[in-house]
């Protein structure tokens, strides 16, 4: 799975460090991916990264919103939702690791097709496991020839 950089990372409204934890880690891995860091009122942590607008993003090349932040529960706050759709009718591709589909919160899924975007629920995207399957019986029979 390749997600769409440069990244513009989403840290809500989040006051404790440990809640940035994906945001971060992208941070700290990929630096290059990352654009810049979108806060929203109330946000006390920051990446060091510039805060952007989606507009701004857009405007910069962002190709993706990371919300790049862990809750309780792994849900999208409801007052989280109009932040993914202002990034989806930006032309941004949205990815999330949070418990709860993108694809399953109303609307986001039809959005995301109107726009042209993409909707990247990573806790819940699997391998064709079936395709590896083939794969490793294929390089284990040329091994064992």
């Amino acid at each position: 799975m390749l997600i769409p950089q440069p990244y513009l990372l989403f840290l809500g409204d989040v006051t404790d460090p440990l809640a940035a934890k994906t945001a971060r880690g992208i941070q700290v891995w990929r630096p290059e991916h990352c654009l810049g860091q979108l806060r929203l009122p109330g946000c006390t942590v920051s990446l060091g990264l510039d805060d952007l607008s989606i507009a701004a993003a857009a405007a910069a090349g962002a190709r993706t919103l990371v919300l790049g932040t862990a809750n309780a529960g792994g849900f999208l706050p409801p007052h989280w939702v109009e932040t993914v759709r202002s990034a989806i009718r930006a032309g941004m591709n949205v990815a999330s690791g949070l418990h709860d589909r993108l694809s399953s919160t109303a609307g986001l899924a039809a959005l995301a097709e109107q726009h042209g975007v993409a909707l990247f629920d990573v806790r819940h995207m699997r391998p064709d496991l079936h395709r590896y399957l083939h794969i490793y019986r294929d390089t284990c029979y040329y091994f064992a020839e």
